[in-house]
């Protein structure tokens, strides 16, 4: 692959994956106390025809109505009226964390990175994209290609859906 088209996925890489890591790492802006309604998750089928695409969803339901998408359940189960703090990220205003009161107020990763498969090839294509700044070789640049899918759509579910 021609040097001028890698060094131009490398900076789409890293201008994406900077934008992600800062989001997950600038400190978030608190909400004011509520309450849990119920944690659930459901499957929702969309499509028509033979190709057909089913969506599994983890909800976070307050009392007040209001639901927000997560990433991953609590280790641990809350019933229903359990204080909660919801803690919205720097610049996309996700839910990447939540405080619980269970006798102290503990906080807990509930956004889309939580999922480690997920954080960890959004690692992967970071080291990929880093090794191709000093070496490149055919299947470098094959990582580099698959790294760049990976991040364009990452980014656009973590920003739009979550």
């Amino acid at each position: 692959m021609e040097r001028k088209i890698t060094t131009r996925i490398i900076a789409f890489n890293l201008i994406i994956t900077s934008i992600i890591f800062l989001d997950l790492t600038l400190p978030g802006k608190e909400q004011k106390a509520k309450e849990i309604d119920s944690i659930y998750t459901f499957t929702e089928v969309s499509g028509q025809g033979k190709t057909r695409t089913a969506d599994q969803k983890n909800i976070l339901e307050l009392t007040t109505g209001e639901r927000y998408r997560i990433g991953r359940f609590p280790d641990k189960e809350y019933i229903k009226n359990t204080k909660i703090i919801m803690i919205e990220s720097a610049l996309s205003n996700n839910i990447n964390q939540i405080k619980v009161y269970d006798k102290e107020w503990k906080k807990i990763n509930i956004g889309l990175f939580s999922n480690l498969l997920i954080f960890g090839t959004l690692l992967l294509s970071t080291l990929i994209t880093l090794i191709n700044i000093f070496k490149s070789n055919k299947i470098l640049n094959i990582g580099l290609i698959l790294s760049m899918m990976f991040n364009g759509i990452i980014a656009m579910i973590y920003h739009f859906i979550f």
